[in-house]
């Protein structure tokens, strides 16, 4: 259970590389992943600024994809936009049936031992704080406070439980 779990929380990745072919200088001022900034429905650009290339000169681009386990494909699209325009590259992300149920199940029981987890030390803060709380009222509640000013003195007798005040 734990490889499987394991192995269902790897993302796969895939290294891309963007040459310029061309006779002019490149510039790609943004990378998008379907119209939003570097992720999008499991997809994330790493480096996920733009570049600029020299004619010859090459870049890397790593993009991984990381399954939620909702579909066995995911299309998106790798969007490099430059001054003159911008180069659509689609992406695909495939997960055989076999791999897509077996992690869909660990991925459950993963999720629901984390609530769990979350419950159980939530619970513990609060009888602690519960437990500090009674603590505090019973040490305030037991002491005894006195009144004593320069006319009036207060005595106790133990014997009887009673407090007589004095007018001195």
């Amino acid at each position: 259970m734990e490889e499987t779990t394991y192995a269902c929380s790897q993302p796969l990745s895939k290294e891309l590389y963007a040459k310029n072919t061309g006779d002019l200088p490149l510039e790609v001022r943004s990378i998008e992943v379907s119209g939003t900034m570097c992720v999008a429905d499991g997809f994330t650009v790493h480096s996920c600024k733009g570049f600029f290339l020299e004619p010859g000169e090459s870049t890397k681009l790593l993009i991984s994809y990381q399954p939620d386990f909702s579909a066995a494909l995911v299309r998106r699209d790798l969007e490099l936009a430059s001054a003159t325009g911008i180069f659509v590259i689609p992406m695909k992300a495939t997960l055989s049936l076999h791999m897509l149920n077996l992690c869909k199940r660990s991925v459950f029981w993963m999720r629901l031992r984390g609530l769990c987890i979350s419950i159980l030390l939530s619970a513990s803060l609060l009888l602690l704080v519960f437990c500090f709380i009674v603590h505090q009222a019973m040490i305030l509640g037991s002491k005894d406070y006195f009144y004593k000013s320069e006319t009036n003195q207060i005595q106790y007798s133990p014997g009887w439980r009673e407090i007589f005040f004095c007018q001195s």
